[in-house]
């Protein structure tokens, strides 16, 4: 849990092999979001495709991967 500016951060990564399954579920998702009573104390920010940290997923991935070969 990092603490930014004096607020907690959180990061949730959806990933999916099919896009249409993942836009399903982010549909269900975000209308149980929206009848939250902290909804209104809590910024929600949606990136739909994170290009960053797919790449840097991806990069330790890589690095996991060779190093669970040696």
């Amino acid at each position: 849990m990092a603490k930014l500016v004096g607020l907690y951060r959180y990061q949730l990564l959806l990933l999916s092999a099919k896009r249409q399954g993942l836009h399903k579920l982010l549909d269900i998702l975000l209308s149980q979001i929206e009848k939250l009573k902290l909804t209104k104390k809590v910024r929600w920010l949606l990136d739909v495709n994170p290009v960053d940290l797919y790449r840097d997923l991806c990069s330790a991935y890589a690095v996991l991967r060779s190093y669970l070969q040696t």
